[in-house]
Order: structure tokens, then sequence, then C-alpha cells
């Protein structure tokens, strides 16, 4: 057989296989994973452990401590469920252990409604590049590669999920700031004072009005008790309201922890009638300081920068410099 004649046929070959292979639909090989409903559970779970996510009366909830869960944490999973996307078929025999998707190795994640699970999906290891992911779906043995990474779903704790915001504020509903330290307190009262006169009112047109003065407009000012001649700085007082408006916390104590001693800073407002504090401890082991707030049922956790925004050891940083 002359190498013409191998040449023909091995075209001849080529384009057969052509013809077979792309009338094959490969997609077929890659499921939708798509849904209509969103979830009213999600339970992450690996040989640690699981979290179990849960929506109740609006708010979603952790665990059976019924922790507050963070919304926009929440949101981050189901958005990265729903927009799963699968690039590749991997394996349809298993070798579950090469791709660390058994139940030794793997992440699970369970959605659910109405108590019903709706999708399962097990992370295993991050493919090559470290941008694309191996999984199974719904328990079944085929290996795909998924396109993203998945930390922010499957290796979150608790901690990390937990609604950190303690206590919000309408500022301007804010009528007196108390700030405590060291055996000295420092209250600041909001007034209101007519705004001084930039320069004579026009008078009004007409006889009858000729001699009318117009209403004197009011402002905002702070004035500390026992110290009513030193002008403050009304920045300086909004800077505290800024960390109160809203305050989160750093982390949370463990449920059983308890504060000991005197707080080492208490932050006292009135905001709309209603009376506010957050009383700041002493330090944890990881340098946080540890702290209680009347808005909260929780012992939390201040970063050092932060709780040093409500230590006033003296007026000097309030007064108004001309």
């Amino acid at each position: 057989m002359n190498k013409k004649i191998l040449i023909s046929l091995g075209i001849i070959a080529a384009l057969a296989l052509y013809i077979v292979f792309s009338g094959r639909d490969w997609s077929s090989d890659i499921p939708e994973l798509g849904w209509k409903d969103s979830p009213d559970e999600i339970r992450i779970s690996s040989q640690d452990g699981s979290i179990r996510l849960y929506a109740k009366e609006g708010k979603w909830l952790i665990n059976d401590e019924a922790y507050p869960a963070d919304q926009g944490a929440v949101d981050n999973i189901v958005d990265k469920m729903k927009d799963l996307e699968i690039t590749d078929l991997i394996s349809k025999q298993g070798y579950l252990e090469k791709y660390e998707l058994t139940p030794e190795k793997r992440k699970l994640v369970e959605m659910k409604k109405g108590g019903s699970v709706f999708r399962t999906v097990s992370f295993g290891k991050k493919g090559p590049t470290g941008r694309h992911t191996f999984i199974a779906v719904d328990d079944k043995k085929d290996v795909y590669l998924a396109s993203g990474v998945f930390d922010g779903v499957v290796n979150k704790t608790v901690d990390e999920l937990r609604d950190k915001t303690i206590m919000k504020i309408t500022r301007d509903d804010v009528s007196s700031l108390s700030l405590s330290r060291m055996g000295r307190t420092f209250v600041f009262d909001k007034k209101q004072v007519d705004e001084p006169e930039t320069g004579g009112g026009k008078e009004t047109d007409g006889k009858a009005g000729k001699d009318q003065k117009p209403a004197k407009k009011k402002t905002d000012i702070w004035v500390c008790r026992g110290f009513e001649k030193v002008a403050i700085d009304r920045t300086k007082i909004d800077q505290i309201l800024a960390a109160l408006d809203p305050l989160k916390a750093s982390g949370f104590a463990a449920p059983d922890a308890k504060v000991a001693g005197a707080p080492v800073s208490t932050v006292k407002i009135t905001a709309g009638g209603k009376n506010i504090d957050v009383a700041i401890y002493g330090k944890d082991k990881d340098n946080r300081h540890l702290a209680k707030s009347s808005e909260s049922p929780y012992v939390f956790t201040m970063d050092e920068w932060k709780a040093k925004k409500f230590f006033i050891d003296s007026l000097d940083g309030f007064r108004k410099r001309e």
C-alpha cells in the first residue's frame, strides 16, 4: 500500500470521527443547576461540623442558638450557589478521593425549601489554576469542574456569619451623650439657640410691615454640663456619634463568657427619648476589648482602635478652636 493511499485513508478516518462526534450532544453531560425558588434553609457541613442557616419571621438565624445572621453573608452564599457554573465533566467513574470529594474531605452544601432538599453540592479541592473547583452534585458520582472558588461559602465560621451590628441610632435624634472613663464623666447636651445675625434682615414692604422683624433661625449646639462656658466643637461630637451609627462588633465572646470588674469606659446616649448604653471592659486573649450594650444580649468584642474613640480623659479635644 503506497503512501498516497495511506494518507487518503487517514483523511477518511478523520472525517468519519468528526461526523460521529460532531453529532453528539456534549452539553447533556453537564446538568442545569438553576432554581426558581430561593431557599429558606441552608446547611453547610464537613468532617469538622455543620452550620445551619434558616429563615424565620423574615430574618436569617444560625443554629439552635438562633444567632441573627448577617444578611449580606447569607445573600452571598445564595448568589454563589444559584450562579454556580459547571464548565466541564471530569469523570463519570467517581474517583472521589482524587478530587477530595469523599465524606471525609468534602464540604457539603444543602439548599432546602419548605423542609425539602432541592440542591446538594459537594465541594472538593481547587483546580490546577486555582480558579476552578471540583464538585459533585446531588450525591452522584460524576465529578465536574465549576468556575470560581467557594471559600466564602464553605469555610465561613459561625462568628463570621453572625450579624455584627450591635446598635443603630438616628443622629439627629440624639439629645444627650455621656462619656465616662477613669472616674471622670463628661455629659454633652444638645440645645437650640438663635443663629448669630450675619447682617440686618430686609424690612417687609408696606407700612404695616415696615417695622416687622424676621423670625430668628435656630441652630443646634452642644454644651458640656459643668463647663457651659466652653464652646464645644460639634464635629468632635459627630465623630463619636458616627462610631455608634452603626456600632459593629469585631466578633463575639463565647456564649458563656462573663465580663468581670468595672468597665474601662462607658458610653450613654439618649436618642428619641430612649436611653442606650455601651460598656467597654478589659481585653481578651486576642487583644480585643470585651463589651456589652443595652441593645444586644451578647458579649461582643471591639478592636482597640475602635474602643479608643470612646476613651475621653479631658475636655481639651472638644474645645472649639477660634
